[in-house]
C-alpha cells in the first residue's frame, strides 16, 4: 500500500514540494535534515546527506517527491523504536 497507493503518492509529492521550497530558502542540506527529522526523529548522518543531496541534484524537482516517497518506504519510517 505504501508503494502504490495514490494517497501515499500525493502525500510524498506534497512533502517533497515543501522541502524543495525549504531548500530554496534555507539551503539543500537544511531541507534534507528537516526531512530526516520529520521522518525518523533524528538528523541524517553525513553519508545519508551526501546520498540524498546527489539524488535530488540529479533528479531536480521530481527528486524531492521521489526522496519523500523513498523515506516513507523505509523500515525506520514504519516502525517506532
Amino acid at each position: 500500500a505504501l508503494m502504490n497507493d495514490p494517497f501515499v503518492h500525493e502525500q510524498a509529492r506534497l512533502w517533497g514540494e515543501k522541502r524543495m521550497k525549504a531548500a530554496e530558502q534555507k539551503g539543500l542540506v537544511v531541507a534534507i535534515e528537516m526531512m530526516w527529522q520529520q521522518a525518523f526523529g533524528r538528523l541524517p548522518c553525513a553519508e545519508e546527506v551526501a546520498m540524498a543531496r546527489e539524488f535530488v541534484e540529479q533528479k531536480g524537482h521530481e527528486g524531492w517527491t521521489d526522496l519523500a516517497h523513498t523515506l516513507i518506504q523505509t523500515k525506520e519510517f514504519r516502525f517506532i523504536r
